[in-house]
């Protein structure tokens, strides 16, 4: 005992005197050295009443065991949290009376923790795992919702109301956030908006279950799954989500958790299969509970006659981690397949520890096998579930992260389109008029210059704008061989003498429904890609084919392009290629391979933007040194029309017509009013709606008038609305440097900046024709 490094301690005599080694003084801490010899039940005097019944079984001749004790030891100089079990052996004199006791203190520490921490982690793993597949469950959706957060406007759609006994157009135009909750259980009401302003105050994503009340009066349980985006200075601005209905997973749950409680208990109950060993190891004497687990005899099992019952792959490591347990006195941890009596194999955790006597020799070996299958099947399960998971969140974060770069693109691009259109038209404007008073020669060149730098920026904004899907398009029938022929020169050029283009487009190539002007920018685009990649020539061709999707992701065609009617248009090329991780960011906005102003990596983006936008999709192959092929696909035309070209208007003079002008920039009022009268118009400048308004109303002679649509006070809509209530004859042209045409304009002639004073003529000209 005194050499050992397990703790030990022997209580002898009536008096109960204390003997013990130096690693049960440990345990003692502050009450070592008194302790020794002392009344061992006076030394543990705080739990005098759970020991009286041990020590006085041990003395009675029986054999106590308690398991998985905590204690509070000193170690490393503060006190930590240990666990032990305490096997008590009588001790005998003499006589054969039984005087004493013999306490054997193994530490199992590190088994329970480790135990600990796997059920804690699988929780966790279990729990997440649930709520992702839910989450994905597109059946499981019973609701949508938008939240705009600056002013409390919130909006839903029909399955939504249903779900919170609410009104479905109230949902649909909009209420305040205490209006939807109204109907939440007036228990779940506190925690729900807890929830709500934490994930305000950080952003992020969200999740929440609560009760609703429905239109039946009836309350019904869902999870609320969302996320809150915040501005760059911080924010809230826009909290969108769906409703998920978990009321028959929380029914499941509880009818799980209630069947575990029950297994618990069972498994309380019976405390696994109990065994016995000799000293040496080997299985002796009446087992009744190894037999009843393998239905092996008597005989069958003596000595290691259990083995046999062991699975053929496990029996060997088996035997041999149990002889080395057995070798070195130390408690046995295993695992291991059985054959059950009803010959099924089931897999057992095993524990067995040494009983020793008074002289420290052991005594024989206590063991237990607990049935693990389920346990470990879970974990494979789990295992599973959590490669599973971790591919989908992966492929989710990828397309999140590509949503979330185009749509902050989209927003940039949006913004700028006004400013820098309204600064490019101010400037071209000035220009159109002083070039017409500039002679032939250098000075005349550098305006040249100048209105070629206002196109470049203006095809500037438009990329941004076309591969953020923001750009106005005008989609019409357009067939490809008339479209590809009238590009033909253009392409030839573009490409050079290197390079020999061919073109593959069957007569029966169906018309398509697309902004035919986009779509030849788009072949330009690729085209010009196409030549970079042949530095040294090569062939390029342009095929046409119609094709017909019957299903969502058939091979060759886009993952997310619905199934329908489309014309695939691919150009393929035979330069160097592209490898895998390039190929990867092709359509990465400003993503590019070339040099320093060699491209703004805005191509591809804008192809794949105009193609989405107009209901098509885009793939891309490549392989190094073999060449790059890019296929769009566009929804084909519904009616079957030619493609015609209409004629260029000629610029018609002004004839002295009058023209309301309407705008608060000086820089855009005043080049546009210089370009009016350089046209023949005579001009009436204001610099708001109300002095617009204000001419209308004094009945000063106006033919037309202009208006921007973005200004301080009144917009040039509700201009507008109000001109035609005082002169609803009077034709009107609306002038923007956004995007998107306005709401609330019918009838009502657009023209976007930058503009040419060409176009603002056969505008001008057509609305006085009109009226």
């Amino acid at each position: 005992m005194l050499g050992s490094n397990q703790p030990m301690f022997v209580v002898w005599g009536p008096g109960r005197t204390l003997v013990y080694n130096t690693p049960y003084a440990r345990l003692l801490a502050d009450k070592h050295p008194r302790a020794m010899g002392s009344d061992f039940l006076d030394v543990w005097s705080e739990i005098r009443s759970d020991l009286e019944g041990i020590v006085a079984q041990a003395y009675r001749g029986e054999p106590v065991q308690m398991d998985d004790i905590t204690l509070i030891i000193e170690r490393r100089g503060y006190p930590e949290e240990a666990h032990f079990s305490f096997f008590y052996s009588p001790l005998r004199d003499e006589a054969g009376s039984a005087a004493g006791l013999f306490c054997a203190c193994t530490e199992i520490t590190v088994q329970v923790m480790t135990q600990r921490q796997l059920m804690e982690s699988e929780a966790r793993a279990r729990a997440d795992a649930q709520r992702v597949q839910l989450a994905l469950d597109a059946g499981a959706i019973i609701g949508t919702w938008f939240w705009y957060l600056p002013t409390d406007h919130f909006t839903a759609d029909e399955q939504f109301a249903r779900s919170f006994g609410l009104d479905p157009e109230r949902c649909r135009t909009g209420l305040g956030i205490e209006q939807v909750v109204g109907t939440v259980h007036p228990d779940d009401k506190p925690g729900l908006m807890v929830a709500i302003n934490e994930v305000i105050r950080r952003s992020g994503p969200y999740a929440h279950q609560y009760r609703v009340r429905r239109q039946d009066g009836r309350y019904h349980w869902i999870e609320a799954n969302g996320r809150v985006e915040h501005a760059p200075d911080g924010t809230p601005l826009n909290f969108p989500g769906v409703l998920i209905d978990v009321e028959s997973r929380r029914a499941a749950e509880t009818a799980l958790r209630e069947s575990e409680e029950r297994f618990r208990a069972a498994v309380q109950a019976v405390n696994g299969i109990l065994w016995t060993n000799n000293a040496h190891g080997e299985m002796e004497g009446e087992q009744l509970g190894w037999s009843t687990l393998t239905g092996q005899s008597y005989d069958e099992y003596q000595g290691y006659g259990w083995s046999r019952a062991v699975h053929a792959e496990d029996v060997q490591a088996s035997v041999d981690a149990w002889k080395a347990a057995v070798a070195e006195r130390r408690t046995f941890l295993f695992e291991h397949r059985v054959r059950r009596h009803d010959g099924i194999w089931r897999r057992f955790s095993i524990q067995a520890i040494p009983l020793v006597d008074a002289n420290g020799a052991i005594r024989e070996w206590v063991g237990v096998h607990i049935d693990i299958t389920e346990q470990r099947e879970a974990e494979a399960v789990l295992e599973r579930s959590r490669n599973e998971l971790e591919r989908l969140v992966q492929e989710r974060t990828a397309q999140l992260v590509q949503a979330q770069k185009m749509e902050v693109v989209g927003q940039l691009s949006g913004g700028i389109a006004h400013d820098f259109n309204n600064l490019l038209q101010g400037i071209g404007s000035c220009l159109a008029v002083l070039g017409r008073h500039v002679p032939e020669g250098s000075p005349r060149r550098l305006f040249i210059a100048a209105e070629e730098a206002i196109t470049r920026g203006a095809q500037l904004t438009h990329s941004l704008l076309a591969f953020a899907r923001r750009q106005m398009l005008t989609p019409k029938p357009a067939h490809m061989l008339p479209l590809i022929a009238g590009m033909r020169p253009l392409l030839e050029r573009t490409l050079g003498g290197l390079i020999r283009f061919d073109v593959d487009v069957p007569p029966g190539t169906a018309p398509v429904m697309v902004d035919p002007a986009q779509l030849e920018s788009a072949i330009l685009n690729l085209a010009i890609n196409a030549r970079d990649a042949m530095p040294q020539g090569g062939v390029l061709t342009l095929r046409a084919d119609n094709i017909a999707i019957r299903r969502q992701g058939e091979p060759g065609c886009p993952a997310e392009l619905a199934p329908g009617d489309y014309v695939a248009i691919s150009l393929t090329d035979t330069g160097i290629g592209m490898e895998e991780a390039t190929l990867a960011r092709a359509f990465e906005p400003f993503f590019t391979t070339k040099g320093v102003g060699g491209g703004s990596g805005l191509g591809l983006s804008m192809v794949y933007g105009m193609v989405a936008q107009s209901g098509g999709g885009v793939t891309i192959a490549s392989k190094v040194g073999k060449g790059t092929s890019v296929t769009i696909f566009i929804p084909r035309a519904s009616e079957a029309r030619a493609l015609t070209q209409e004629p260029p208007s000629e610029t018609i003079p002004g004839d002295g017509a009058v023209v309301l002008l309407v705008d608060d920039d000086p820089l855009v009022r005043a080049g546009a009013a210089a370009v009016l009268e350089m046209l023949g118009y005579q001009v009436i400048a204001a610099t708001s709606g109300l002095e617009a308004l204000k001419v209308l109303q004094e009945r000063m002679p106006v033919d037309v008038m202009i208006t921007d649509y973005a200004m301080p006070g009144m917009s040039g809509v509700a201009l507008i609305q109000e001109t035609r209530r005082l002169a609803p004859s009077l034709p009107v042209l609306l002038i923007t440097g956004y995007t998107d045409r306005p709401e609330g304009i019918e009838r009502c002639a657009v023209l976007h900046k930058p503009f040419k004073p060409q176009a603002l003529a056969e505008q001008i000209a057509t609305l006085l024709r009109v009226s």
